[in-house]
């Protein structure tokens, strides 16, 4: 049976705000689990489940520090993460928040870095995994070179700190390979990498293919910051284009 995949009930009465931000949490792996305002996010939290609930704290029929209340006043409820997402960050809203039990707290236009370091922290740190860099998807073809040879693969998806690469054989952990890429500018950047994870052919093929995940070495700090401003332009770029108002910077 495949895994079921973590999920969002997001309420917010901003379209535009809903819309994007939705595209963004798909990008990071979320089902998106859109409503208008406090009172729809408690009647569909029972129904659906959420991983975790993401409430505007202004909105209309019922505001977010009631619905987080009302969320954790129900024992059904009480355990599931919220996060309050808001263009007012004065100290009192965000401690009447704490004291009302969310467990963040995101401003207005979301910063993708602060989305990824809270949903690690609310979602994946309780279930003893944490994710240190934001992944993309990739789907492109690299180099990699393994004593002398060279093997044309393709990555799956890609992180300031590694990437995961399609193989049917993949190479042992611990190897140590040289992956080219060929990222936005076409200069063809070369990275020193070692193998810290396989996938064999059988068994469960949810969560990923057949394949090695690789961790990147050595990285210069301008390495670092290139696959850092690359991940996020594969994951931000259209929104970032689109949008008729800031809602993601």
């Amino acid at each position: 049976m495949t895994p079921r995949k973590k999920s969002i009930l997001l309420a917010d009465d901003s379209e535009t705000f809903v819309m994007y931000s939705s595209i963004l949490l798909k990008r990071l792996g979320f089902d998106v689990i859109p409503v208008e305002n406090g009172l729809e996010a408690l009647k569909l939290i029972k129904v659906t489940e959420p991983t975790l609930v993401m409430l505007d704290l202004r909105m209309p029929v019922m505001d977010g520090i009631t619905a987080l209340r009302l969320i954790k006043e129900d024992n059904r409820t009480r355990e599931i993460p919220v996060v309050i997402v808001t263009a007012f960050s004065d100290k009192g809203n965000i401690q009447e928040c704490e004291k009302t039990g969310c467990s963040g707290f995101i401003t207005k236009p979301i910063n993708i870095e602060k989305l990824h370091e809270v949903l690690q922290e609310c979602v994946y740190s309780p279930q003893g995994f944490k994710r240190k860099h934001i992944r993309a998807s990739y789907n492109d073809k690299i180099s990699v070179f393994h004593n002398g040879k060279s093997h044309e693969l393709y990555a799956v998806n890609i992180s300031e700190g590694g990437l995961y690469v399609t193989s049917k054989n993949p190479f042992p952990i611990g190897s140590e390979l040289k992956v080219t890429l060929h990222l936005d500018d076409g200069k063809p950047l070369t990275l020193d990498t070692s193998v810290v994870y396989i996938k064999s052919l059988y068994g469960d093929l949810f969560k990923n293919p057949p394949g090695m995940a690789l961790k990147f070495r050595n990285l210069s700090n301008d390495e670092s910051l290139i696959l850092k401003n690359y991940v996020k332009k594969l994951i931000t770029a259209d929104i970032l284009d689109s949008q008729e108002e800031v809602v993601i910077e």
